[in-house]
């Protein structure tokens, strides 16, 4: 079976876990920039898929169309579009999956000890966007 989610959104890198102290005890929290973002694919991987994760091993797979920066010429937007050069910069690309991986861990399937194969690539795109692909693993024939 497979699902999938293409949200028109800027990928954002999972941001790191915040403390404070209060009543002389140390308080972590997730920043809620973060909450919002990995709340927001979590409602749109639902609407799209339903409320069934997959149980078995599966593949996910991330497509981050980052966006292209303002102060870029046009020869250089045009080999980032046809992707001769892709962002090397920040965000990091495992910060990025992981604010999707999170979002996405207990509606498209159980647990994230499930998936086998994460496949993630970053690019450059003319509206950013997120596409999400979660299959069932299936192994491959002739043991291969």
């Amino acid at each position: 079976m497979e699902k999938r989610l293409t949200l028109t959104i800027e990928p954002k890198p999972k941001e790191r876990p915040r403390a404070t102290v209060v009543g002389g005890h140390a308080r972590i929290y997730t920043p809620k920039t973060t909450e919002d973002y990995e709340k927001k694919i979590r409602s749109a991987w639902t609407k799209a898929n339903g409320n069934q994760p997959l149980t078995g091993p599966v593949i996910v797979r991330i497509h981050l169309g980052m966006p292209i920066p303002k102060s870029t010429t046009k020869a250089m937007k045009v080999k980032m579009l046809e992707k001769k050069v892709v962002p090397v910069t920040k965000p990091d690309i495992d910060n990025l999956a992981k604010s999707i991986l999170d979002a996405i861990n207990g509606v498209a399937y159980k647990d994230d000890n499930q998936i086998a194969t994460l496949l993630v690539k970053k690019f450059y795109a003319e509206v950013p966007f997120a596409k999400v692909i979660v299959t069932d693993w299936v192994p491959k024939e002739e043991g291969s």
